[in-house]
């Protein structure tokens, strides 16, 4: 873990728009992990450091939840298509790929607002 700096309100770089998460793995929560670090270690009030550990564990728990119900969404997929009889093995391949892409999309994009609605 790393302690990070702490940005205040006259800091330009809070004015930027973040850059989208485009991939769902343990640096995120890496990064989650040194936030409240860098809490711990900061001079902030402790009723402060309690309510900004508050905000992170909060994200982090949505984070984990988004992510174990797009695993379970894929799961769910995969067997509805292993099962479809109809289907050609060419097909499902192609379906699962098309499901697999799509749950990523919206895993992606479910992330994205959370992550912007801890931001606020």
């Amino acid at each position: 873990m790393a302690i990070r700096n702490i940005r205040v309100d006259d800091d330009p770089i809070l004015r930027k728009k973040s850059r989208e998460v485009t991939e769902f793995n343990d640096r995120l929560f890496d990064l989650l992990d040194d936030m409240k670090e860098t809490v711990d270690k900061s001079e902030a009030s402790d009723q402060a450091k309690e309510e900004m550990k508050d905000v992170i564990d909060d994200l982090e728990n949505k984070l984990e939840d988004i992510y174990q119900n797009s695993e379970q969404q894929k799961q769910e997929a995969m067997e509805n298509i292993q099962q479809n009889q109809d289907m050609s093995e060419s097909e499902k391949q192609e379906a699962m790929q098309d499901a697999m892409d799509k749950i990523d999309s919206e895993t992606k994009q479910e992330i994205n607002e959370s992550i912007s609605d801890a931001k606020n």
